[in-house]
């Protein structure tokens, strides 16, 4: 029988020369949302007009520094492992009345908070909602931060790039 003495979960010396390449669906979100927004203008009278371009100009500006903040951090980033400390779905366990209320503006995305030891042997905490679907408290995470600034990090699976 063999048995293998690598553990289950990449190190970081083995993250670190992976190259990030662009997923498919962002920038085809941003393509769509560019394109909708020329087509509300020319179809909506009075004042739906301006809502709705207000709100696709919004809605680009948003992605658009999301994309921008991520590309910033892929692209000059260090790697460290970390542990999921918490996992949670901010309504449940509430009142029925304000899970009736909160479902109203938002869904029930999961929420992790992790940690992890960067290069400078200090730990530094995280939170986030993206791609948190089937971590667990205590799972192991693979986390990008910034060099100069360990504070600014991301889990590699919440970004709109796949490393290989």
């Amino acid at each position: 029988m063999y048995t293998s003495s690598r553990s289950a979960f990449p190190s970081t010396s083995d993250i670190q020369p992976l190259q990030p390449r662009l997923r498919l669906h962002g920038p085809l979100l941003l393509l769509i949302f560019l394109g909708a927004l020329p087509l509300f203008f020319f179809l909506m009278r009075g004042i739906n007009r301006f809502f709705y371009c207000g709100l696709f100009l919004l809605v680009i500006s948003v992605l658009l520094f999301h994309f921008h903040k991520e590309y910033q951090l892929v692209h000059d980033r260090l790697t460290a492992l970390g542990v999921v400390t918490e996992y949670r779905v901010p309504w449940r366990g509430k009142s029925w009345f304000g899970r009736v209320i909160a479902r109203k503006f938002s869904s029930d995305v999961p929420v992790i908070k992790y940690w992890f030891v960067a290069f400078d042997q200090k730990t530094y905490t995280g939170k986030t909602g993206f791609y948190a679907y089937g971590l667990y408290k205590g799972a192991h995470i693979t986390v990008l931060y910034k060099p100069g600034k360990p504070s600014v990090n991301h889990p590699v699976r919440s970004f709109i790039y796949s490393f290989q």
